[in-house]
């Protein structure tokens, strides 16, 4: 995506649709203020998410939850998605805080009971509060964590230019 921006052809973009770890990124463009330089990108994504689930999942209160209700591994690296990278002075931001100056974001998932293709948008979402993170969970399924309940997908994420 840096490379797009420095041949200006990222700020010609419309939406940013975007799968499964695709999401990550292409959310963070959306909604990031100063935080958009390489460096602070490259540690953020590079944060080690996957040794901080497994150290949660440790912990004696979330080794009960996970045991006997159905909060699951999902959830934790939901959670430290909202940590890491979409929470803004201690408050989770929601598709009311992406940036009106960045493309639309699409974040897509399938219902995995009818099989569908489900969009999570600005558009649909703008009203609703759901912090962001729960979003990307969704549309993540983690090699760490079993499927998600409700939605998963595939990989990776598009950019569609202006016409």
């Amino acid at each position: 995506m840096f490379e797009l921006q420095r041949l200006g052809i990222l700020d010609r973009v419309d939406c940013i649709s975007s799968v499964s770890g695709g999401s990550l990124p292409a959310a963070y463009y959306c909604i990031a203020q100063d935080e958009w330089n390489p460096g602070n990108v490259q540690r953020k994504l590079t944060h080690p998410f996957a040794s901080d689930l497994m150290l949660a999942m440790l912990q004696p209160w979330n080794m009960a939850a996970l045991m006997f209700s159905d909060w699951d591994r999902s959830d934790i690296l939901a959670g430290r998605f909202n940590n890491v990278l979409y929470s803004r002075g201690g408050r989770n931001l929601t598709f009311q805080d992406l940036r009106a100056d960045r493309p639309r974001l699409l974040i897509n998932a399938t219902d995995l009971q009818s099989g569908k293709k489900f969009v999570f948008d600005n558009e649909n979402f703008d009203e609703i509060t759901t912090p962001i993170y729960r979003n990307i969970r969704s549309a993540t399924p983690s090699p760490q964590a079993r499927p998600c309940r409700s939605y998963c997908i595939t990989s990776h994420f598009a950019i569609i230019p202006r016409v």
